[in-house]
This record gives structure tokens, sequence and C-alpha cells, in this order.
């Protein structure tokens, strides 16, 4: 388990730091790593992460190659103050960030706080990994 921060802890600077628009590139970044994962272990290049700059609102999507459009996607929509992921065959949800007691920054979906690769999960565990992959 991870230590508690030291009495001094920056939590300001931390805070100031912990905001949507920085989680919303971890989860990019990590969705690309998940793709190219999957797909090698696939042994083919079948799935790909799309992103679309949709002012104001910043998209990334994950698309499934094969078919004919509309092909299979799962997206992830950065707003102001939160993230919307719509799982391909699920519900959507949202995403906040917070400070956690412990000084990490997480998501927070309803009362869960998770780490990148469950909000990644969530999203993508359908598409990448359901009976149509």
């Amino acid at each position: 388990m991870k230590e508690p921060p030291s009495p001094d802890f920056d939590w300001v600077t931390a805070r100031a730091h912990c905001t949507c628009a920085e989680m919303f590139e971890v989860l990019r970044r990590a969705a690309e790593l998940n793709v190219t994962r999957r797909n090698i272990s696939m042994g083919a290049d079948r799935f790909s992460v799309v992103v679309l700059d949709q002012v104001p609102d910043y998209t990334f999507a994950v698309r499934d190659r094969l078919g004919t459009p509309p092909r299979r996607a799962s997206s992830f929509r950065l707003a102001k103050d939160a993230i919307h992921v719509s799982p391909y065959g699920g519900d959507q949800f949202v995403a906040t960030v917070t400070l956690t007691d412990l000084g990490e920054c997480k998501f927070k979906v309803t009362a869960d706080e998770l780490d990148a690769w469950q909000v990644l999960r969530r999203g993508l565990e359908r598409l990448l990994f359901g009976p149509h992959a």
C-alpha cells in the first residue's frame, strides 16, 4: 500500500496538475498502448486510435477496422470538467478527476476512484474482447 504523503505535501500544486485535460492525455496514450498490445496478441492490425479534434471538445476513439461503416468503436470525449466515455455495447459514463488523500490524481466514476487502466477497461473491454473481436 502506498505511504501517505508527508505532512508538508504541496497539495495545491498537485491539484493544479490534476486536471481533466492532463488525465485525458494519460488515457489517450494508454489507449494507444492497449491497442498496440491487443493487435500484437491477435496477430493482426485490427484496432486503431483515431483523434478527432472538435471545438470546444476533444475526442479520441478506438475503432475496429473490420467491417463497413459505421464501424464498432468506443469514444472518449474531453469536456471542460469531465471526460465522457461511450463504450461499444455499453452505457455511457462520466469520469472526473480527484486528488486522493494519498496525494494521487485519480479518475472518479460515480463513487469509484480509478486508475487509467480501469477507465480504459470499462470503455474498451467489449470492443477489444467481445464476441466480435
